[in-house]
């Protein structure tokens, strides 16, 4: 395996491969976009991964969250459940991560947060992390009540 430091970044060629299969996967999300600074977000991310495997600096701060919050209406005790995942950018590196939500009126809120990596100056994609994340996403995209949402920030 091949490292590469370029500008900083920690390359293999496995993180390579990933980052170029990230890139495709911020393309499918395209059909969620419901607004212009929605698609603006996609474009930046992609351009970002693309300063990654370029050996360049990012200079945005874009953050990804694709998922819904579901609730039963026939619960007594009406428990909401949310699930997020989220893509975020910025001149530090690229994070991948799970958010899991709860709230009810009798137990109050919570949530947990699951990481599947990150690739920055001193670490790099892991193969199954990865894979991992764009399958938990590919199926909550096949949700009826799928939501993107964009935070965007220019470093």
């Amino acid at each position: 395996m091949k490292e590469f430091r370029d500008e900083g970044w920690f390359l293999t060629d496995d993180s390579r491969q990933l980052l170029v299969r990230l890139r495709g996967t911020i393309g499918e999300l395209a059909p969620l976009a419901e607004s212009g600074d929605a698609m603006i977000a996609l474009g930046e991310v992609w351009n970002a991964i693309d300063a990654i495997l370029d050996g360049q600096s990012i200079e945005v701060s874009v953050s990804l969250t694709i998922g819904s919050r579901r609730s039963d209406p026939d619960d007594q005790h009406r428990l909401d459940e949310g699930l997020f995942m989220s893509l975020s950018v910025d001149s530090d590196g690229l994070v991948l991560e799970e958010l899991n939500t709860t709230s009810s009126k009798e137990a109050g809120s919570g949530q947990y947060t699951v990481s599947y990596g990150r690739q920055s100056v001193t670490s790099t994609l892991d193969v199954i992390d990865v894979h991992n994340w764009i399958s938990r996403l590919a199926s909550i995209k096949g949700w009826d009540d799928t939501k993107l949402s964009v935070f965007r920030d220019h470093a």
